[in-house]
């Protein structure tokens, strides 16, 4: 009986803590996007066009490339990585990390890119930049771009698979596997 209530106190730190681990999470990427989104348009208004120059390949400018994806992906992976992760290298610690990377990722891409225009003052149109790639949805008051639903439904979809396939039970049978045994 000691042994269950012990196991449940347990549990209800471990949810506990998940749960606080999440709240910080939210509130960081909040802080890093609107941040974000307000130094983009100081550089984008105030010091140089980045769209004078001539696109990498298809509508990607260098900018993008060489800087917003960059840092995207390190604050998703500093904000998304399993705390297991540098202790061990396990698969399902690997796994779990890359999962919470990518619904970070294309979260923060969505959120910055619409605080964007609330931090310039006006409206998404279908001649922005970003409506370019694959178009836009019409919402009378504003246009909204169709990659948010794509990013909005691979986010959802990766974070259904995070939860339905990593679980505990299967996190525990993944760690017996060490990515550096696998690799090498």
């Amino acid at each position: 009986m000691a042994i269950r209530i012990r196991e449940l106190y347990d549990n209800q730190i471990i949810t506990r803590i998940n749960q606080d681990r999440v709240v910080k999470q939210i509130l960081i990427c909040l802080t890093f996007v609107i941040s974000f989104a307000i130094l983009e348009y100081y550089i984008f208004e105030g010091y140089f066009n980045t769209f004078q120059q001539k696109p990498i390949f298809l509508n990607i400018y260098p900018y993008h490339l060489y800087f917003v994806l960059p840092t995207f992906f390190v604050v998703s992976f500093i904000l998304g990585h399993d705390p297991r992760l540098f202790k061990c290298f396990r698969l399902g610690s690997v796994l779990r990390t890359s999962a919470n990377m990518w619904v970070l990722l294309l979260s923060i891409m969505v959120l910055e890119d619409m605080l964007y225009f609330l931090v310039a003052g006006h409206a998404i149109r279908a001649q922005n930049w970003t409506c370019s790639h694959l178009g836009c949805s019409n919402f009378g008051f504003t246009e909204i771009p169709n990659w948010y639903f794509g990013a909005f439904l691979l986010a959802l979809c990766v974070w259904a698979i995070d939860n339905m396939i990593l679980t505990k039970k299967n996190l525990k049978y993944l760690d017996k596997f060490s990515i550096i045994k696998i690799l090498f």
